[in-house]
């Protein structure tokens, strides 16, 4: 029922009010025995329909005022109970919520890199790439999946740094080689006469 009912703006909006919206965070990203593991995943289903429906600017305000990424990032970081695909599926939620938050404000993504959430992805990556279970790689894989998808959004267009006129990029020393002949394949020219 939440679900459905956070496919409109003023549900997530009062959930904000009533203080509800940070516990949904926590619920995404905190260990539960596995019988209980439906209700982390639909914590995660009504966090992704208000973050493609729901989202409104007191929405975020609340979000980022309340620390929500902040908490989720160090529920992942301190949870040893928490299998690698069981921290890669609680990530892939909160990436789809980053990510669709980019299109109303850059606010949520600028929390995620304060609270250290790229360091804790590199960490994270670095620890399934150690790994020898093949569930491991795959997990992997997800990851690397989803932070490409979360590269790619932001309300800044990313330019590469020293950019001229005219030169995609300079390096020291370059010089641009002067043609030899006037730019015509040779073979070419013979079989034109």
């Amino acid at each position: 029922i939440l679900v459905k009912l956070c496919t409109f703006v003023s549900p997530a909006e009062e959930l904000a009010q009533k203080d509800d919206l940070q516990l949904l965070f926590s619920a995404i990203t905190s260990w539960c025995p596995p019988h209980n593991l439906p209700w982390r995943r639909s914590a995660g289903e009504v966090l992704t329909t208000i973050s493609r429906h729901g989202l409104s600017v007191n929405v975020v305000k609340y979000i980022h005022e309340k620390e929500c990424l902040s908490t989720c990032v160090q529920n992942m970081q301190q949870s040893d109970d928490l299998s690698p695909l069981e921290i890669v599926e609680m990530f892939a939620g909160l990436s789809c919520f980053l990510k669709d938050s980019s299109n109303v404000s850059q606010t949520l993504l600028d929390d995620f890199r304060m609270c250290q959430g790229y360091t804790f992805l590199c960490d994270l990556m670095l620890r399934l790439e150690q790994a020898k279970e093949d569930e491991s790689k795959d997990a992997l894989k997800d990851l690397v999946n989803l932070v490409t998808c979360l590269c790619t959004y932001g309300v800044t267009e990313l330019k590469p740094a020293g950019l001229t006129t005219g030169a995609p990029f300079l390096l020291p020393g370059f010089v641009l080689p002067q043609p030899s002949g006037k730019g015509m394949v040779p073979e070419l020219t013979k079989l034109s006469k």
